[in-house]
Parts: structure tokens; C-alpha cells; sequence
């Protein structure tokens, strides 16, 4: 049952592509890369510690990193997002964290399985046009497959990973949940 199970999140995961548009550049990887790393995600969220999943960088964004209480955490990114206010819209800069040890990585995958409970997250996804566009405000540049979004109570997780010598590893992760971009 755990097999098929997750042998359906990766043909979900790996058959959906977001279409270019004008403002984001989208690349898709093959269905056997997205797999591999559906399985990945997978395993990991059922361990405290993942070193499979987990490497020596990693970078939290700033609406998960709003929602973690991490000692220790001093590498500040800051991300220049713009907001509607009354009259027009105007940049506000909000602040993440870069890891850049294994040791942090660590701090900051604990912390977050402790803010999301990890066995809440049930459904991994590709990314929609708006999330794609929160992503690409974020992080400009094109979005390169393999990304994801695990989903579970409200929760709406991007993972956003990159595959080196046949192993997935994180490299950006933030909450979407409550984000919402107007047009």
C-alpha cells in the first residue's frame, strides 16, 4: 500500500508542468529526475534528520522563516517584495536565513519539522502560475524542476531541490500558506 501510494505522488508530481509565461521562465527536468525526488521528499519527511535529503546549504525563505524559532541562525537574505498598500504598492524587504553548514542545515530542518508536523504533509504537487510567481519574486531567475509543493493543514511548503551525482538535495524551502498575490 506504502508503495502504490507513493508510486502515485510520483506520477502526479513528475506528469504536471507549469507553462512559461511572460514574467516567469519555468524548466521542466524528465519524469525520472521529478520521481527521484518525489521519493526523496518522501523519505524525509519521516526522519528527524535527513541526511539523505539534507546538505551543507540550504535556504529558508522569508514566510517559513516568520514562522521558526532558530538559535543560532545569523546569515540574513533579504527579499524585496512588492505590497499593495492604499494609493499603490510599494517594495518591503523581508528577511530569511541562508545555513551554510551541515550543523544549520540540521537546526533549521528540525526547527521546521517541529513548527509543521511533518505527517500533516500529504501531498506533494506541482507549483501553480501564482506560486510560481511568488517563487520568481523571491528568487528571480527560472525556476528549474525539481520543485514542489507538499501540502498538509493549510500548510503549502515549496521545496525547491537540485540533483547532483544521482542524490536530491534541498535548497530552498518556504511556507506559501496565507500568500497571496493580486493583480
Amino acid at each position: 500500500m506504502k508503495l502504490a501510494l507513493s508510486l502515485l505522488f510520483i506520477l502526479l508530481a513528475g506528469c504536471q508542468s507549469v507553462p512559461e509565461s511572460k514574467t516567469v521562465t519555468y524548466r521542466a527536468v524528465s519524469r525520472e529526475q521529478n520521481a527521484r525526488a518525489v521519493v526523496a521528499i518522501l523519505k524525509c519527511l519521516k526522519q528527524p534528520q535527513c541526511d539523505e535529503l539534507l546538505g551543507n546549504q540550504l535556504e529558508c525563505g522569508p514566510f517559513l522563516w516568520r514562522q521558526l524559532a532558530v538559535t543560532g541562525l545569523n546569515n540574513r537574505t533579504s527579499y524585496t517584495l512588492p505590497v499593495t498598500i492604499e494609493g499603490g504598492s510599494k517594495d518591503v524587504a523581508w528577511e530569511g536565513r541562508q545555513c551554510v553548514n551541515h550543523e544549520e542545515v540540521l537546526a533549521l530542518w528540525r526547527a521546521f519539522a517541529a513548527a509543521i508536523p511533518q505527517e500533516t504533509l500529504k501531498t506533494i504537487r506541482s507549483l501553480n502560475k501564482q506560486e510560481c510567481r511568488v517563487y520568481s519574486t523571491l528568487v528571480p531567475g527560472e525556476i528549474r524542476e525539481p520543485v514542489f509543493i507538499v501540502e498538509g493543514r493549510g500548510h503549502k511548503v515549496l521545496m525547491q531541490l537540485v540533483e547532483s551525482n544521482g542524490r536530491s538535495q534541498l535548497t530552498f524551502i518556504d511556507d506559501f500558506r496565507n500568500v497571496v498575490i493580486r493583480d
